[in-house]
């Protein structure tokens, strides 16, 4: 601001107001020695009609004028041919014709609420512009005079502040459009008011501007319009400005020359008033018209009350109480502020059984700063990245002072309101609150409140009324996702198509109070139609749904920091007429706005083709690609496995029938594209269903050792019964429980992919996760038959080889289920109980999802199943390595360690390769072939070879028949598995006879040569059989342990597949209790991760397997441990780190938003 302003604003103050009440004290400002001694005897402008008229030349000192006379000056202010006085303006100068708004908006200095003043002021410029295409075209505001130092005059007191006296002015314009229908110019004048939450308007200053309106003469036009007020506690200032001027009107005082005054007042944000009370007590609706384009707190907080208690039941049709409600949740604790008049609008709003106020400290933001510096500290020790594109630190301090009465205790008063802090928190964990309300005036109050009660009681849903984009500020959007939303506005893109259909543009603002205020003005001004969300969403209107006022909106703050609508609730009580309606209602908007995101087609498309994929091969081979060869019978085992496989698919299909169903609705089952995707989404269904119902066999179980269990049988049809029951409750529970605003809703969440609230994601991580499990149980039940190696050790009289044979008998029990549970009954029994506690603590802190009692089932069935699965993995892949170590440390104390320094090196690092892949079988079974061929050649060219090697001869040309018709078979088919096995069979026939003739060999030897300590090069005097007997025994041998491998490789794949997955979904979406869930998680995944990098590193340390991959028994970092070490544990750890890290999503999101 210029010093002449500066000079003009101390002119201006110079003389007094006269006092006109002794509540309210109201001035009028004397003009300049050289103006009008009065404004009702100031001079007339006349026009003479033969002479031009001059243009108009203005001498004014009073601020509040300023932007009016640099609007019409065009000359210098010491040319004083001209003045004009304030009643000049009922004139048209210029052809301008002016008009008057009052808006009350947050005081910048004197408020902590900078932030919204900017966010309203915004707002009523956007509202302003809306009528006859006006632009602002000059602004003056009293608060950037303030700011700027003022030295004092000696010896008097310093000048008040011009805030308190004098408003704000917004100066908009508009010309003639005779193409528009503007036949005249026009000149819309907005005084802004300054207002904070304890004191109330600036009454001096609103009075002022009744002044200036009651000179310019415009109160014959129509009611002072006011836009205001922002705080409920300005009710009482505002009460005392207009009942002193409608007194003052009826009682003919000069200074409002106007009879019978009147005020149409419109509340922006104030959502706490008692109009009946302060306003329509003492006068009729037609002096005070008072209506709010923002619903009562109350409503908004019974709104999310009623919704958590219904979630998917809770109807838009349903009655939302005014007062108390007795819809609870369950046990609900509600901070609020104990100073405002906000605060004291809350009272209890249900049983004090079930909620309980709890009000937080006065004097809290002076805990916000501080809290702020060791939040961010924490965040930077954790390793978390800044998420804010934009740094917006120490925007908790933002704005002006604090307003109350000032703290004088320093630190001794910190200290005490951190202990009321402590207290609260503690009421709230220790009384088990379950459902945490959090309403406060300043937003940045939400903030560190939610935080807090986050860290400190991490098991609490958190509600908030009003919503605010400044609740998802980045540095808080991990604490505040998930966090409820009522609120008269959802703040949703996407929501002003659904209400406004016809709008040809979008208007994004920043908070509930902006809208609410871009309303009022447009509601001032009479252009009701133009009115943002002011009436209910297609899919939620109806004959005897209101179209003339907003619904209540119940949002939740996702992951990605939108507000995702959840409901909204059309019939909510109002019983004293506060929320403004619109005149004639207006017709109701039609079902628009819901698409599917284009790319969502593509996956679609693909997930198609996957899923054609998986049916065909279960229908064709009764398992799936790889293993479906093997498959025994329909109903073994196996086809459990086959069904789980199948019945994840049919689960995760039956959410994308209720999703399409909800689109059909939407278009009143007119869209025939909708309805084939409908059509292909349940023929999806219907297939898996008919392919695992093939697997079940009614039939009566044929005798015999290889006949099928009828309990598997039972297991198998149980478990589809219990699919179709859900998939039945499911539907039904969509389709006739929940309302169509629901589904229509819920369709919007779901496929916003990137959201992060939306359901599909945790629940196709979850039923990839059992698709994985299932496919690898059906791969190892697959190996256990293909790779199926009989023991290479033979029974000789003298029982050398019996510990190998007994050590082999125990592994075949471990791949064996029925003895496997068995054997390890107590253990198991144990883990079973451990996992019980698991499932109990979740099951005592959990809450329900917003999505209703259908998902909770789908997801908690989900994740405690897919977690005793992966539990049971990880305990049976120890048991499983535990007795392959036995079985290595056995073969360790026997000379037959000696044949492993015979091993070709192809051979040597082949035994690693299983660990991570299948392509070393068929290499092997030629090398074992051509070992047996070498051998069988040595004995028939040895005469002296014992007899019991003569049989290695047409064993080897047996064996090359079969190989031949395994590696090349005929017509390009795949090699037969039966041949595969009888190959094995006979090769490991073959080692033991080789054995059986080298054992007595041995017993002569030294220790080094016998086991194995001892070069490897042949003796002079040996014969050619024996080496080329022990390359076969240690080929063979390698076979052998590579079968108990490929079986470590499937569970070591199973559980760090699935553990994975269940983590991904379990971040995928804002379960209760989140820490809780991901710590139970993140001990699976680092339990899955520490057995597989011990079993890596045992591996590589042990003896036999160190003397067959030739690394001396030392730990190597070769290529194979290297291969499977990246295999399996890197990306596990990856995704572990990431999550721990809080970048997950940073991976995660831009794959979303291709989709979205």
């Amino acid at each position: 601001m210029a010093d002449s302003e500066k000079t003009e604003g101390s002119r201006g103050q110079s003389l007094p107001w006269i006092v006109l009440s002794g509540i309210v004290g109201v001035f009028a400002v004397s003009p300049a020695a050289n103006g009008p001694t009065a404004p009702k005897d100031g001079p007339k402008v006349a026009a003479k009609a033969d002479v031009p008229e001059r243009a108009v030349r203005t001498v004014n000192t009073d601020p509040l004028l300023k932007p009016i006379e640099d609007f019409h000056s065009t000359r210098t202010r010491e040319d004083k041919e001209n003045h004009w006085s304030p009643e000049d303006l009922s004139k048209d100068i210029h052809g301008y014709r002016t008009e008057f708004v009052i808006a009350t908006v947050p005081d910048p200095i004197d408020s902590p609420f900078g932030y919204a003043f900017d966010q309203v002021v915004d707002a009523i410029q956007r509202g302003v512009q809306e009528k006859n295409g006006y632009v602002l075209d000059r602004a003056w505001l009293p608060w950037e005079v303030d700011r700027k130092p003022r030295p004092p005059e000696p010896g008097k007191d310093p000048p008040p502040p011009i805030r308190d006296t004098t408003p704000g002015v917004l100066l908009f314009r508009h010309g003639k459009d005779a193409t528009r229908g503007r036949t005249s110019a026009g000149l819309c004048v907005v005084f802004l008011v300054g207002e904070t939450p304890v004191g109330g308007i600036h009454k001096i200053a609103f009075s002022r501007c009744l002044k200036l309106i009651a000179q310019s003469g415009t109160l014959a036009d129509g009611p002072v319009r006011v836009i205001g007020p922002y705080f409920t506690g300005s009710q009482t200032s505002l009460q005392f400005a207009l009942d002193d001027w409608l007194r003052g009107s009826d009682a003919g005082s000069w200074w409002c020359p106007h009879k019978n005054a009147r005020f149409s007042v419109i509340v922006p944000n104030a959502s706490g008033m008692r109009t009946k009370d302060f306003f329509r007590e003492s006068w009729s609706a037609e002096r005070i018209e008072i209506g709010s384009t923002v619903i009562p707190a109350r409503v908004q907080l019974n709104a999310v009350l009623h919704f958590l208690a219904g979630r998917d039941a809770a109807r838009s049709t349903d009655t939302i109480a005014a007062k108390a409600t007795d819809r609870i949740p369950g046990r609900v604790a509600i901070l609020t502020e104990s100073n405002t008049g906000f605060g004291k609008s809350i009272a209890a709003v249900g049983s004090q059984d079930d909620i309980t106020v709890l009000r937080f400290p006065m004097h809290v933001s002076r805990l916000k700063s501080e809290y702020a510096q060791l939040f961010r500290k924490q965040d930077q020790q954790a390793g978390l990245p800044a998420a804010a594109t934009i740094a917006a630190s120490g925007f908790e301090d933002a704005g002006g002072v604090a307003e109350g009465v000032p703290a004088q205790g320093g630190a001794a008063t910190v200290a005490a309101n951190n202990a009321v802090l402590e207290n609260i928190l503690s009421t709230i964990s220790r009384e088990r609150f379950r459902y945490v309300g959090v309403l406060a005036t300043d937003t940045r109050d939400k903030l560190f409140l939610i935080r807090l009660i986050r860290e400190f009681c991490p098991d609490v849903q958190v509600f908030v009324t009003q919503a605010d984009l400044l609740l998802a500020h980045p540095d808080y959007l991990y604490h505040m996702k998930s966090v409820i939303v009522g609120s008269t506005y959802p703040l949703y893109p996407p929501g002003q198509k659904w209400s406004n259909p016809d709008a040809s543009e979008r208007l994004l603002v920043s908070s509930a109070a902006a809208q609410g205020y871009y309303n009022a003005t447009l509601a001032t001004f009479g252009l009701h139609d133009k009115m943002l969300e002011y009436g209910p969403p297609g899919f939620a209107a109806g004959p005897d749904v209101p179209n003339d006022r907003p619904p209540v909106w119940v949002s939740m703050i996702a992951p990605s920091g939108a507000f995702v609508p959840l409901q909204v609730f059309t019939g909510y009580e109002d019983p004293n007429g506060y929320v403004l309606r619109k005149p004639g209602g207006g017709a109701a908007p039609g079902p628009n706005g819901l698409e599917y995101p284009g790319a969502l087609y593509l996956v679609g498309l693909g997930l198609a083709v996957v899923w054609a994929l998986v049916a065909y091969k279960c229908w064709r081979a009764e398992g799936v690609w790889g293993v479906g060869s093997a498959i025994a019978g329909p109903a073994s085992a196996v086809g459990v496995f086959r069904t789980i496989l199948l019945g994840s698919q049919m689960l995760f299909s039956v959410a994308l029938v209720a999703l399409a169903s909800a689109r059909v609705e939407h278009t009143g089952y007119r869209s025939a594209e909708d309805l084939a995707v409908l059509g292909t989404v349940a023929i999806v269904w219907v297939g898996f269903l008919a392919t695992a119902l093939r697997g079940v066999s009614l039939r009566r179980p044929s005798a015999g050792p290889g006949a099928r269990s009828w309990r598997w049988d039972a297991l198998n049809l149980a478990i589809i019964v219990c699919l179709l029951g859900v998939s039945a409750a499911f539907l039904d529970r969509f389709w006739t429980v929940s309302d169509r605003a629901h589904r229509a809703l819920f369709f919007a969440r779901a496929v916003d992919l990137a959201s992060g609230v939306s359901p599909l994601i945790p629940l196709f991580l979850m039923c990839a996760a059992a698709s994985a499990g299932a496919y690898f149980q059906l791969e190892r039940r697959d190996l256990a038959r293909r790779s199926r190696v009989p023991s290479p050790f033979p029974s000789d009289a003298e029982r050398v080889f019996d510990p190998l044979t007994d050590q082999d008998r125990r592994l075949k029990v471990e791949l064996t289920p029925g003895r496997f549970w068995r054997r390890h009954r107590l253990e198991l029994t144990a883990l079973f109980a451990g996992l019980a506690v698991i499932g109990a603590t979740l099951w005592r802190h959990s809450l329900p999802t917003v999505e209703g009692a259908g998902w909770d089932v789908l997801f908690g069935v989900g994740f405690m199943g897919l977690y005793v699965f992966v539990a049971l993995t990880v305990f049976q892949m120890i048991a499983l390595w535990g007795q392959t170590k036995g079985l290595l440390g056995t073969m360790a104390r026997m000379p037959l360690m000696r044949v492993f320094s015979r091993l070709p090196a192809r051979v040597a690092g082949v035994i690693t390769r299983h660990l991570y892949s299948r392509s070393a079988q068929p290499l092997m079974l030629e090398i074992t072939v051509h070992q047996l061929r070498a051998a069988a050649d040595a004995v028939a060219a040895d005469p002296a070879a014992p007899e019991g090697l003569r049989a290695l001869v047409p064993a080897a040309a047996d064996a090359e028949r079969q190989l031949d018709a395994f590696v090349n078979p005929a017509r390009g088919k795949p090699g037969n598995p039966v041949v595969e096995v009888a190959l094995r069979e006979l090769l490991s026939d073959a080692a033991a006879r080789a054995l059986a003739a080298l054992s007595p060999r041995w017993a002569g030897l030294s220790t080094d040569e016998a086991f194995g300590a001892a070069p490897g090069a042949a003796d002079a005097g040996e014969p050619a059989w024996v080496p080329r007997a022990e390359e076969l025994v240690a080929t063979q041998v390698v076979n052998y342990l590579a079968q108990f491998f490929i079986q470590l490789r499937s569970l070591m794949l199973a559980v760090m597949v699935c553990s994975s997955l269940l983590l991904v979904a379990a971040t995928s979406y804002p379960f209760h209790p989140e820490r809780l869930l991901l710590v139970f998680l993140l001990g699976l995944v680092g339990a899955g991760v520490a057995s597989v990098a011990y079993i890596f590193l045992d591996m590589s340390r042990d003896e036999a397997v160190s003397r067959i991959a030739k690394s001396n028994g030392r730990f190597s970092l070769d290529s194979g441990f290297l291969g499977s070490f990246m295999t399996y544990v890197v990306p596990t750890l990856g995704i572990l780190v990431a999550q721990l890290s809080g970048s997950f999503r940073w991976a995660l999101e831009p794959i979303l938003r291709v989709v979205k």
